[in-house]
């Protein structure tokens, strides 16, 4: 069975790096659609920002689909609502 896009999204928080980004980041944060391999990455300051780094991307995908997120073991399943166009 071939998955959906945004079926189910991976992510994971890295650790703080040694060396911090351009802006002075440390941490970064990816999600990785499972059907597409699409990934997004987001460069994070503290850890503290990673649910609203999750909530960014999850809204930033709602503007093309329709999402019912859950999160489970570290996963982030999302169950995509085709449209009817």
């Amino acid at each position: 069975l071939r998955m959906q896009k945004m079926e189910l999204v991976h992510s994971d928080l890295w650790v703080p790096t040694m060396i911090t980004s351009f802006d002075g980041s440390l941490y970064y944060m990816t999600f990785v659609d499972d059907a597409t391999r699409k990934t997004w990455i987001y460069f994070l300051k503290r850890k503290s920002k990673a649910f609203g780094t999750f909530k960014k991307c999850s809204s930033s995908n709602q503007r093309t689909m329709e999402l019912d997120i859950s999160n489970s073991h570290g996963r982030i399943k999302a169950q995509a609502k085709q449209e009817n166009v």
